[in-house]
């Protein structure tokens, strides 16, 4: 089975509604693929990208620090947010992604000190974000035991070139969803 989050199970679901034979596989004949990429888009409506995060983190915008880590939960911040900032900066002294959003909200209500975002295969919003973050920050992901877990794991390192380290992710661990941790404890590594 491939799971929905991997790579090969996205173009799948893609394929699905842009002219697959309705299985999740993409059309098999030349022209079956042509008619594929050439489907009409135009009734597709774009929704503007964004990230989900929490911790310290700074933008400056039209020459003011606007200081997110005041903030006791989670925020949302817009790729063009992101893109339009002259500077972004953090106190932190390491960023965790996390791929369960349940798992994200009780990290974040230890109010850490720790920059967590969550995502699982990180859209452009997460990785324009992880690319502006300073380089000296340690980087971990915190994802699921399966195989998509590290797949999202090789996809993070591969697309924000940055070093990120496995955080509690152990292969072939019987229990391998985050939830089986329990619930984090107040310092890291949490677990």
């Amino acid at each position: 089975m491939i799971h929905p989050k991997s790579r090969e199970g996205r173009l799948k679901i893609a394929h699905r509604f842009i002219g697959g034979n309705g299985c999740g596989n993409p059309p098999k004949s030349r022209q079956g693929r042509k008619k594929t990429l050439a489907a009409p888009t135009s009734s597709i409506i774009p929704n503007p990208r964004s990230v989900l995060a929490h911790g310290p983190l700074r933008l400056k915008l039209d020459g003011e620090w606007l200081d997110l880590g005041r903030l006791h939960g989670a925020f949302r911040l817009s790729q063009s947010d992101i893109d339009r900032a002259e500077a972004i900066d953090t106190t932190a002294v390491r960023c965790l992604t996390v791929e369960n959003e349940t798992s994200f909200h009780e990290l974040a209500k230890l109010r850490s000190g720790v920059l967590l975002i969550q995502t699982s295969f990180p859209g452009s919003a997460t990785v324009a974000l992880l690319k502006r973050l300073p380089a000296t920050l340690e980087f971990h992901h915190f994802g699921d035991s399966d195989e998509a877990g590290f797949e999202i794991l090789r996809d993070l390192r591969e697309r924000s070139e940055r070093n990120f380290q496995a955080l509690h992710m152990e292969r072939g661990r019987p229990n391998f969803e985050q939830e089986s941790l329990g619930r984090p404890k107040p310092d890291w590594p949490f677990y």
